[in-house]
């Protein structure tokens, strides 16, 4: 598979390097180490919504460290939003992940890539696609979300559940159970629990494929985006 420094050099390459230029690229940032960044994002998802900053961040680094970013998107499914019948869509939708950052990566190669990894489908999506590519990677996980702290209790989003069985028993009043749906999800990140959005980006830390911490600061910690910033350096610097 050619590179894509290959595909936009000399006489054959004119066609693609005029296409870039009408997108804003110049001639310098063509020569550059070209970083794709496959970001996984659904505006409904807490997740995914956490990752729009954190993207913007590990662009920066790119640049900084000398290298041109390629942000693309993939499908991002929540399995908290989908329920039901919908969860019949989320565990094949790992396969959707994987092939979309594959055909693009094929389509226009890379130097390397970042990946963006939402949630407990699209983490092991974009794992399986970074196998198949066989490109220098690195991952960065949205973080989870911060607990709430309220009425002496520490609130999380396991505490909705439990609050539906305590309302069909008749403990709790229809008023303190629209009170604790309010208060369980209190900020942007993976799900507050150790579920599998965290587990799965425990697993990419051990792994070696993220920066140190990155699997557990929380998602609305401004320390997140010098991680982002940073992640976007070691992306060129691993190419």
């Amino acid at each position: 598979m050619k590179g894509m420094h290959e595909r936009i050099s000399g006489v054959a390459g004119a066609y693609p390097r005029s296409m870039y230029r009408c997108s804003g690229y110049t001639d310098e940032e063509l020569q550059r180490p070209l970083i794709g960044m496959a970001t996984a994002y659904f505006e409904g998802h807490p997740a995914s919504r956490a990752l729009e900053e954190q993207a913007k961040a590990v662009k920066a680094g790119i640049w900084m460290a000398g290298g041109t970013p390629f942000q693309f998107y993939t499908i991002a499914v929540c399995d908290a939003l989908a329920q039901g019948s919908g969860m019949k869509y989320s565990l094949p939708s790992r396969e959707v992940v994987a092939a979309e950052v594959e055909i693009i990566t094929g389509a226009h190669p890379f130097d390397g890539l970042v990946f963006l990894a939402a949630c407990d489908k699209s983490a092991p999506g974009m794992l399986m696609a970074a196998a198949r590519v066989d490109l220098p990677s690195i991952f960065v996980p949205p973080g989870p979300m911060l607990p709430r702290v309220e009425e002496g209790k520490v609130w999380v989003m396991s505490d909705i559940k439990e609050a539906m069985g305590e309302l069909s028993a008749g403990r709790i009043s229809e008023e303190k159970f629209d009170h604790i749906e309010r208060i369980s999800c209190a900020t942007l990140g993976v799900c507050s629990i150790f579920g599998t959005g965290t587990t799965m980006a425990c697993l990419e830390e051990v792994l070696g494929l993220t920066l140190p911490g990155a699997a557990t600061l929380p998602a609305v910690d401004s320390r997140r985006l010098v991680l982002a910033k940073e992640t976007g350096m070691q992306a060129v610097a691993l190419v």
